[in-house]
C-alpha cells in the first residue's frame, strides 16, 4: 500500500500512470508526450512497475506499458484519477498531446488496413455466421455477468474485441501478426476501449500463467493452425475453473480453394473433433450451434471448465 501511494505521490509518475491508463504506450511515446528524457522516464516506469501499477510487454522490438487493471485497489485508483483529471492541468494537456500522437500512428495502421482489406472483404462468405456468432457471444456474456479477464486468441484486426469489449473488466488480444495488431490497436483506441491490450505471441505457446482468464475465444483460428488440438489444449490451460471457452470455426467442407485464397490449413472440423479435443484438455461441452454461411457453415461451440471435467 505504501509503495503504491509513494509511487503516485510524484507528479511525473502520476502523469505516466494516467497516460498508461488511457492507452498502451512505449517509452518513446511517453518521452514525446511528457517532453522528458529517456533515463528520467525509464526510472519512473521502473518505480511504477515495482509498485505493481504498470505492466509491460514486447511487440517486436517495441516495449509497451499499460496500467494494471486487475487488482481492486488499482481499479479504485483509476476511478479516482479519472474523477480529478479535469482539475489537473498537466493530465488534461498530456491527454491532448497523446491523442495527437496516436492520430499520427493511426495513419500507419490505416494504410496497413487497406493492404489486408482485400483478404477480409473476400472472406465475406463468413460474415453472416460471424454476425450471428457475435450476437450469441454477447448474449452469453450478458448471462454470465461482467467477465473479469477475457483472452481473444488470434484476434486479427480486433473486430471481435471491439464487439464484446463492453462485457469485460479487462481484455487481451493476441496474434502472431504485428500488422494486424497495429490495426487492432487503432480500432480499439478509436472505440475508447482503454481496458483492452494486445500481445504478439505464438497461439500454441502463450506466455501467461495457468488459469489466467475467465473467458477465452478462438474465432476462426483453428483452421489456420498447424496443430488445432494443441491450440485447444493451450486455451484450456489458461482458463480458470468455471471459465468458458468459445470456439467459432468452419464445419467440415470441400472448398479446397480456401487453402489458396486464405491460407486455411484445414477444411473445417466436425463437432466430434472439437468436442474430443476439448474433453482431452479437461473441458465439457456446454452448447453447440450451427451457424449458416453463404458458402460454408460454422460451429459455435461453448465449453466449460469445472472440477468434474478435470
Amino acid at each position: 500500500m505504501h509503495s503504491i501511494f509513494s509511487a503516485l505521490g510524484e507528479e511525473t509518475r502520476l502523469r505516466i500512470f494516467f497516460l498508461c491508463k488511457e492507452a498502451e504506450l512505449t517509452l518513446t511515446d511517453l518521452c514525446q508526450v511528457l517532453a522528458q528524457n529517456q533515463p528520467r522516464v525509464s526510472r519512473h516506469l521502473r518505480i511504477l512497475r515495482q509498485a505493481g501499477l504498470l505492466e509491460k510487454h514486447a511487440i517486436g522490438q517495441n516495449m509497451f506499458f499499460r496500467a494494471v487493471r486487475r487488482r481492486p485497489l488499482t481499479l479504485n485508483l483509476i476511478d479516482l484519477i479519472e474523477k480529478h483529471a479535469a482539475k489537473h492541468i498537466h493530465l488534461e494537456t498530456d491527454t491532448l498531446r497523446m491523442h495527437a500522437m496516436l492520430d499520427v500512428r493511426a495513419t500507419y495502421s490505416d494504410s496497413l488496413a487497406r493492404n489486408v482489406s482485400t483478404v477480409e472483404e473476400s472472406a465475406s462468405f463468413s460474415a453472416p455466421s460471424d454476425k450471428s456468432a457475435f450476437l450469441m457471444l454477447a448474449s452469453l456474456a450478458k448471462q454470465t455477468g461482467m467477465i473479469g479477464r477475457w483472452l481473444d486468441i488470434g484476434c486479427g484486426s480486433g473486430e471481435l474485441l471491439a464487439a464484446l469489449a463492453a462485457y469485460c473488466v479487462e481484455a487481451v488480444g493476441i496474434d502472431r501478426s504485428k500488422e494486424r495488431i497495429a490495426i487492432a490497436r487503432t480500432r480499439l483506441t478509436r472505440a475508447g476501449h482503454k481496458h483492452c491490450s494486445l500481445r504478439l505471441a505464438d497461439l500454441c505457446s502463450i506466455p501467461s500463467p495457468n488459469e489466467s482468464f475467465d473467458f477465452i475465444t478462438l474465432h476462426r483460428v483453428l483452421n489456420q493452425t498447424e496443430d488445432p488440438e494443441r491450440a485447444v489444449t493451450e486455451a484450456a490451460r489458461l482458463l480458470t475453473l468455471e471459465g468458458t471457452l468459445a470456439v467459432i470455426d468452419y464445419t467440415k467442407h470441400s472448398h479446397t480453394n480456401l487453402r489458396d485464397q486464405f491460407g486455411h490449413r484445414w477444411l473445417g472440423f466436425t463437432a466430434s473433433e472439437l468436442s474430443n479435443w476439448a474433453m482431452i484438455a479437461g473441458l465439457g461441452v456446454k452448447k453447440h450451434t450451427t451457424l449458416s454461411g453463404d458458402q460454408v457453415d460454422s460451429h459455435l461451440m461453448v465449453f466449460h471448465k469445472n472440477q468434474r471435467t478435470q
